[in-house]
């Protein structure tokens, strides 16, 4: 089905979310030229300016101020429009954005897309790798329309909890403080740690909790990314400490220990683009994901 909309409107809507052409032309996966060309023509055919150009980007225009409501209120009604014309045969179609941290994707893509072949084959997938900081933005921004992420604190009361994972030490498995099934938060007094910066949430419980008995942590190496901590630490660089979730794949010769004494979780959740209509087909989505990833399906890594 031919959009009824102009998708240039929908190519306004994401250069105002976003305030960049590079931003927008990296969320279509094509060329700023291509991007700049096809504003271009809609400004010429509106007889106006939508955008003003700055040095850090684009801002809306007074014209395009006066329209971005409204143009926000016809991509939404084309697109329920046309999921209502779609779903009218209980056929659930068209293409779900869906954003994954790098632990899920071998635990989620591979047999989530297998599912999708078999039962549903008119939904098109389309993945999109990130970091829950990341994913958080692109749900804003509507780059996404589901994305699976770890929340620290309390969920917000548009998340829905999917599971509670467990914080694991990660190391070499020749290492004697991996030998145990679980490892005791004191014991990592003196180990060489691979963590992420010192803002972000995961290194900060860990330092509160070591705080409360005393420990000094040993931070050896930063490193933004989960992979990243994996890696450096199976190549016996240090100790990360990551979320666990079985089904994921391990980089070589690296074991994995459950922190205990406390125990200390983070929270999977699962979150939708608030500005961008539900579809039947991100709806069947969403459910897949939830059968996936329930814990009966006993879940290695975050």
């Amino acid at each position: 089905m031919k959009p009824m909309l102009d998708p240039r409107w929908r190519l306004f809507l994401l250069i105002a979310e976003t305030g960049s052409l590079t931003r927008a032309a990296a969320a279509l996966g094509t060329q700023q030229s291509v991007v700049s060309r096809r504003l271009t023509q809609l400004e010429r055919e509106c007889g106006a300016r939508l955008f003003q150009r700055t040095g850090r980007g684009v801002v809306l225009s007074d014209f395009g101020q006066h329209l971005l409501p409204r143009i926000r209120r016809l991509v939404e009604e084309s697109e329920a429009l046309q999921d209502d014309i779609r779903s009218a045969s209980a056929v659930p179609r068209g293409e779900v954005r869906l954003g994954l941290l790098s632990f899920l994707v071998p635990v989620v893509a591979v047999p989530l897309t297998t599912l999708i072949a078999a039962q549903f084959p008119e939904i098109q997938l389309h993945f999109t790798e990130g970091s829950s900081a990341q994913l958080q933005e692109w749900l804003q921004q509507g780059r996404v329309d589901i994305a699976l992420h770890l929340q620290h604190g309390e969920p917000r009361p548009d998340e829905r909890v999917v599971r509670q994972l467990p914080l694991a030490l990660a190391g070499p498995r020749a290492a004697a403080v991996l030998a145990e099934p679980t490892v005791a938060l004191r014991q990592l007094a003196g180990l060489p740690l691979i963590l992420p910066p010192a803002q972000h949430p995961l290194r900060q419980r860990l330092v509160e909790a070591a705080a409360a008995q005393g420990i000094v942590l040993t931070v050896q190496t930063v490193a933004d990314s989960v992979r990243l901590q994996l890696e450096l630490a199976a190549a016996g660089l240090g100790f990360a400490v990551v979320s666990r979730l079985d089904g994921s794949v391990m980089p070589g010769h690296i074991a994995m220990s459950t922190l205990v004494e406390p125990e200390l979780h983070r929270t999977l959740v699962l979150n939708l683009a608030q500005q961008r209509p539900m579809t039947l087909a991100s709806r069947t989505v969403q459910s897949l994901l939830l059968d996936l990833l329930a814990p009966q399906q006993t879940a290695h890594t975050g």
